[in-house]
C-alpha cells in the first residue's frame, strides 16, 4: 500500500514537470525502489562503531527514513515531542525499517534495533518541522494567513494546523525569538552540505588510515577549498587546533572507522569549549554527552547511543578478566586454607612424633633401670656367692692352718667316699695344692717346709699310703691321688 503510493508520488511528479512549459524541478524522491521491496531481500546496511550509517547505502537509508515524514498516516509530526507520538506509529515504522535492511546484529544488537532506529527517526522528524518553520513562517506573516494558505506538500491539514498553532503560542515565540538571537551569533558556518558528520568521518579515514577526531572534522568542514576558514573566527580556530593537535599525546588513539573520536576535554573541547546538556557537536547523529566517550589516555573507548563490536568486545573482556580475578581469588583462599590445613597437620602430626618419642624415652629409661636393678639383683647375689665361697674358702683354709699346726687327730683312713662331696671346696683346694707341688716337682722336704708338717704326720701319710692303696690324707681329709702319680716316696709328680 505505501509503496504503491510512494511510487505514484513519484510518477506524478516526474509527469507534472515533462508537461509544464518551464523547467521545474523534480521535488524531493521518495525512493520507490526501497519501498517496492516485500522483505524477500533486505538491504545490509552498514554502519561505524558508533551506529552511525554511512557509505552510499546509509546515506540511501537515511534519506529513505526522511520520506517516513511526508506520510502523516506513518509517521505524524504532531504532537511536538516524539517521545509523546502514540507507540502504534513507532512500531508501524519499525515494520517497515525491519522489512527492508538488514542492520549488523554485532554493533546493534536485535533487542536494541528498534530504540535505535526511532532514535533516529526522532532526529529527522524534529529537522522536518524546523525546516517547515523555517520556509513557511516569515516575518509579518501572521497565523491567519497561514492557515489560510495551501497546506505544504506531504503534510497533513490537521497535522499543519496543530503546528501552526502550537508555533504561534506565546511560549514558543518567547523561545524562538531567543533561539534566532543565539543562531545570529554563531560565527562558523559549515561547509559540509547536507553529508552527516559521519561520512564525512568514514571517507578521511579510508582516504587517510588513520582514526578521526572530532577536531579533524572541524578542520574538514570550516574551510574553504583555498584553505582559508569560512570567517577570521573560524581561522583562528583552525590555527588553534593545528597547534595542539601537533604536540606530543594531544591526538585520541582508536580504530580507523570506528566513528568520530571524541572527549570531555579533547582538542575540539579545548578550542571550542565545553559540551552542552544533551548532544554532543562535532561528532554527528545519534551521540550523546551521556555516553562513553573516547580518552586522550591511549585507549579508545568511544561507544554509540548503542554498543559496537569494539565496546562488545571490551565488555567481554571485562567480564572475562572479572571472572578470571574471581577463580584467581578462590584458588588463593582455597590455597591459603590448604596451607592453614597442612601446618595443622604437621602441628599435630609433630606433637604426636614428641609424644611418642617422649613414651618411648619413657620406656627405655624404665627398662634401664629395670635391667639397672637386675644387674645389680645379680651382682649382689653374686657378691654374695662369692662373700660365701671365700668365706668356706677362708674356713677351710683356716681349718687346714688349725689342724697342721694344732696337730689335730688325722681322721680315720675308712672314711666313706661322700666325704670327698661334702667338702668339694677343701677337696679342690688340696687338689689344686697337690698338682702345683705336681708341677714344679717339689720334693717332700719343700713340701714340709710349705705346709710345715711334721714328721710324724708326715711319716703317718705314707704309711696309710701304703696301708690304704695310694689313698693320702692331708690335714685329716681324704684326697685320691689316682691319676696324680706318684713316684718313689719323697716326690710327687
Amino acid at each position: 500500500m505505501l509503496a504503491q503510493y510512494y511510487l505514484y508520488i513519484d510518477d506524478y511528479q516526474q509527469t507534472q514537470a515533462a508537461e509544464g512549459n518551464r523547467l521545474q524541478r523534480r521535488g524531493p524522491s521518495n525512493l520507490g525502489a526501497i519501498w517496492a521491496l516485500d522483505g524477500s531481500w533486505k538491504i545490509p546496511l552498514p554502519l561505524n562503531e558508533q551506529g552511525q550509517p554511512i557509505g552510499p547505502d546509509g546515506k540511501t537509508f537515511v534519506r529513505w527514513l526522511g520520506t517516513f515524514m511526508r506520510n502523516g498516516l506513518l509517521c505524524p509530526l504532531v504532537p511536538v515531542a516524539w517521545p509523546n507520538v502514540e507507540e502504534k506509529f513507532k512500531l508501524d515504522c519499525w515494520s517497515e525499517i525491519e522489512k527492508r535492511y538488514m542492520i549488523d546484529p554485532d554493533i546493534v544488537q536485535p533487542p536494541d534495533q528498534m530504540g535505535w532506529a526511532m532514535h533516529i527517526l526522532g532526529v529527522l522528524r524534529r529537522n522536518r518541522r524546523t525546516k517547515l518553520k523555517k520556509n513557511h513562517v516569515k516575518v509579518g506573516v501572521t497565523k491567519e494567513q497561514l492557515l489560510a494558505a495551501v497546506t505544504p506538500s506531504g503534510v497533513m491539514e490537521e497535522q499543519w494546523r496543530e503546528m501552526v498553532n502550537y508555533w504561534f503560542t506565546e511560549k514558543t515565540m518567547r523561545v524562538s525569538d531567543k533561539n534566532k538571537d543565539s543562531r545570529g551569533k554563531q560565527k562558523e558556518i559549515a561547509t559540509s552540505g547536507a553529508q552527516s558528520f559521519a561520512q564525512i568521518c568514514d571517507d578521511m579515514a579510508k582516504a587517510n588510515g588513520v582514526p578521526v577526531e572530532r577536531a579533524d572534522i572541524y578542520l574538514k568542514v570550516y574551510r574553504r577549498r583555498d584553505g582559508t576558514g569560512v570567517t577570521p573566527r573560524a581561522q583562528e580556530n583552525i590555527n588553534r587546533i593545528e597547534e595542539l593537535l601537533g604536540q606530543p599525546d594531544m591526538r585520541l588513539r582508536g580504530e580507523p572507522g570506528g566513528g568520530v573520536l571524541w572527549s570531555k576535554d579533547d582538542v575540539y573541547a579545548r578550542v571550542l569549549g565545553p559540551e552542552r546538556p544533551g548532544r554532543v557537536r562535532g561528532v554527528g547523529l545519534g551521540i550523546t554527552p551521556s555516553g562513553r566517550s573516547a580518552t586522550n589516555a591511549s585507549q579508545f573507548t568511544s561507544t554509540p547511543l548503542l554498543p559496537s563490536r569494539t565496546t562488545q568486545r571490551i565488555s567481554e573482556l571485562e567480564n572475562h578478566s572479572s571472572r578470571v580475578t574471581e577463580q584467581l581469588a578462590q584458588v588463593q583462599e582455597q590455597l591459603a586454607q590448604t596451607e592453614a590445613r597442612h601446618q595443622e597437620q604437621l602441628a599435630q602430626t609433630e606433637a604426636r612424633h614428641q609424644e611418642q618419642l617422649s613414651s618411648i624415652e619413657a620406656r627405655h629409661q624404665e627398662q634401664l633401670s629395670s635391667i639397672d636393678a637386675r644387674n645389680q639383683q645379680q651382682m649382689a647375689e653374686m657378691t654374695a656367692r662369692l662373700n660365701t665361697l671365700f668365706a668356706q674358702i677362708s674356713q677351710g683354709w683356716q681349718c687346714l692352718t688349725g689342724t697342721l699346726h694344732g696337730k689335730e687327730t688325722v681322721h680315720p683312713l675308712n672314711y666313706d667316699a661322700r666325704l670327698l662331696h661334702d667338702v668339694s671346696s677343701n677337696i679342690l683346694k688340696d687338689y689344686i695344692t697337690l698338682r702345683f707341688l705336681k708341677a714344679r716337682k717339689f720334693d717332700i722336704e719343700k713340701a714340709k717346709q710349705m705346709w710345715a708338717v711334721e714328721e710324724l704326720v708326715l711319716a703317718g701319710m705314707y704309711c696309710w699310703q701304703e696301708l690304704w692303696c695310694w689313698q693320702e690324707c692331708i690335714v685329716g681329709r681324704n684326697v685320691l691321688l689316682a691319676g696324680i702319680g706318684i713316684v718313689g716316696r719323697n716326690v710327687l709328680f
